[in-house]
């Protein structure tokens, strides 16, 4: 169930991400704050897991948020902070699945979109779809 509020979130993200390039901060805001009412309930309620394992979910977010603060746009801030919620979803281990994922089909269709001289080097990519697309994977 919760694999599949996460999906629905990174889905409605990977939507506005992909047509408007950025997120609203009510979706990351809302996103996060059901992300952290999900972690906490598996920790209180559910007993599925505990503060370490919610601390470590955030791990990745943190650094690409991190990353995305010192590249100058090269990172966008969303993706950072979708990466934070996606951790109070799911944990460490599907988070960073997703991300390299992710990372490696936005990359393999960057390099074949410049293949075909569709854009350019500078041309920005929205990384929330691509993942989306590791997050399913990784669901397999």
């Amino acid at each position: 169930m919760i694999h599949m509020v996460a999906l629905v979130y990174l889905l409605g993200c990977s939507i506005y991400d992909f047509i408007w390039k950025k997120l609203p901060v009510w979706i990351v805001i809302a996103g996060g704050g059901l992300g952290l009412i999900i972690g906490l309930g598996q920790i209180c309620v559910s007993g599925k897991r505990d503060w370490l394992d919610l601390f470590w979910g955030l791990i990745p977010g943190i650094c690409v948020t991190g990353l995305a603060l010192i590249s100058e746009d090269g990172i966008g801030l969303g993706d950072g902070v979708v990466l934070l919620t996606l951790g109070l979803f799911l944990g460490i281990e599907l988070t960073i699945m997703a991300a390299v994922v992710g990372l490696f089909l936005a990359t393999l269709v960057g390099v074949v979109l410049m293949a075909v001289k569709k854009v350019g080097l500078q041309t920005t990519v929205p990384f929330i779809p691509f993942l989306t697309l590791g997050l399913l994977i990784g669901f397999f």
